[in-house]
This record gives structure tokens, sequence and C-alpha cells, in this order.
């Protein structure tokens, strides 16, 4: 019964290893330049990978159940959906994690953007690209330039506000999963060495 315990196990991480796997694979393939957008599509393949992850698990319950004749106790069971528990909490960490560096990166992108714009939008700056183009009609153009620039450091400084909102709920989730993680841990790893000590 032990042996069919850990063999359930494996073969339920094999299942989770190929599902987090292709979603991996996934979000490499579908990123967009919005970060809420990435969290969004992540958030949806996190969901779609779940369901996918309950089906296989379904199934192989099933097959188990009525074609191998195993029989699991109350106490397997619960070790089993708590391990289930565990490696999703785990592919939300890592999602999570990754989730910030984007947005880390953006943030940085998002800065040094709003530096160049802070710098053509010193007059001396305008008035070399006016003499650059030559036109007669200097101020109207100058004062265009002012507004683009102006409409492109406000949305900038949109995004960078968006982007810490978004990293401060990140930062937190990441806290709460880590230490749902250590807890789970803490109280998984003591009962399922009783399980097998008799191996």
């Amino acid at each position: 019964m032990i042996r069919s315990i850990i063999f359930v196990a494996a073969i339920v991480f094999g299942s989770i290893a190929g599902t987090f796997a292709q979603t991996n694979q996934n979000v490499n393939s579908n990123q967009t330049q919005n970060p809420l957008e990435n969290i969004a599509q992540e958030i949806v393949r996190i969901g779609k990978s779940v369901e996918t992850l309950n089906k296989r698990l379904e199934s192989f319950s099933q097959t188990f159940s009525s074609n191998q004749g195993l029989r699991l106790t109350d106490r397997q069971q619960k070790l089993l959906v708590a391990f289930e528990f565990l490696n999703r909490a785990e592919q939300r960490l890592s999602i999570l994690q990754k989730s910030k560096i984007e947005l880390t990166e953006k943030q940085s992108s998002a800065r040094v953007a709003l530096a160049g714009i802070d710098e053509k939008l010193i007059p001396e700056t305008i008035d070399r690209e006016i003499a650059v183009r030559g036109s007669t009609n200097a101020e109207q153009i100058r004062e265009v330039r002012r507004q683009v620039l102006y409409k492109e450091k406000a949305e900038l400084n949109n995004l960078l506000v968006e982007i810490q909102r978004t990293l401060y709920e990140i930062n937190n989730e990441i806290r709460q999963t880590d230490n749902f993680l250590k807890n789970i841990r803490q109280r998984l790893f003591p009962e399922l060495e009783r399980e097998i000590s008799d191996l």
C-alpha cells in the first residue's frame, strides 16, 4: 500500500510537471508589450492549466480505482491532496516571480523613457529640433512639440503608477504564497516521512 502511494505521487508529479512545462511554453510564446495584459493572460493560462490537471488527476484516480485495485486510506488521500496544493502554490509563486521581474524591467524602461522626454522638453533641445527642420513657423511647431511631449510624459507617468500598484499587489501575493508554502511543507513532509517509514 505504501508503495502504491509513492507510485501515485510520482505519477501525479509527472503530470503536474508536464502541465507546468506546457504553461511556461505558452507564456513565452504569447507575450505582449502591456504588462497588465501579460498578467491577465497568465492568470487565464493558470486556470486552464489547473483545469487540465484536475481532469488528469480525476482520470488517473478512476483508472487506478477501477482497474488496478488501488485503495488509498483517508490519510493517503489527504497527503495526495496536500501535494496537489503544494504544487499549485509553487507554480503560482513561480509565475508571480516571473511577472515581478517583467514588470520591474518595464518600470526601468519607462523611467528611462521619461528621463528622455524631460531632456527633450528643455527649451534649447526643442529649439535645436526646430532649427534642423528650418521651418518659418517655429513658434507653432515648438508648441505642438511641447504638447506631444507632455502627452507622452503623462502616459508614461500613468503607466509607472499602474506598474507600481501592480508590483505592490504582486509582492503581497508572493509573500502570502511563500508563507503558505513554508507552512504546508513543514506540515506535509513529516507526515510523508511517517507514511513511508516502514519501507
